[in-house]
């Protein structure tokens, strides 16, 4: 069958729903402690379900936005807003975005990636909003070869 996904915020049923059925855990734009304690309470669901915790790898779906360097970021940062129908600015977004999105330049990134897989995230899914935004997806796809060695 196809790979079975559950979500949420790792709460006591979603786990144990997870732990019989799922093939991955998935959570939506948490911080780095927020995957850190869905991975502790994964993995304490699957020791009362008799499952290897190994077994049930977590991923995080977030909002993903590279830029070459800062001025590129603000510059697709406001895309975003705007598309969104946000009315920050893009400077102030981003002194209060904090680590719940993948957000930063692509010589950023690589260390928040690690720091997500030392938190216990296997897998992250980049909600790229800008759909015109094709460079972007180029980006994309360089901090995937830059992470991957």
């Amino acid at each position: 069958h196809p790979p079975l996904l559950v979500g949420g915020d790792a709460g006591p049923r979603s786990a144990a729903a997870a732990v019989r059925w799922a093939d991955e855990y998935n959570t939506h734009t948490r911080s780095l402690q927020d995957c850190r304690d869905r991975r502790a309470a994964l993995d304490e669901a699957c020791e009362r379900g008799g499952r290897d915790p190994a077994s049930l790898p977590l991923s995080l779906m977030t909002i993903c936005v590279i830029g070459e360097d800062r001025s590129d970021l603000v510059r697709r940062v406001g895309r975003v807003l705007e598309r969104t129908g946000n009315s920050a600015e893009p400077e102030d977004y981003l002194a209060r975005a904090g680590d719940a999105a993948l957000i930063g330049t692509i010589d950023e990134l690589p260390d928040r990636l690690a720091a997500l897989g030392d938190a216990g995230v296997t897998r992250v899914m980049c909600q790229h909003l800008v759909h015109t935004d094709l460079d972007m997806v180029g980006l994309i796809g360089e901090l995937a070869r830059r992470v991957s060695g």
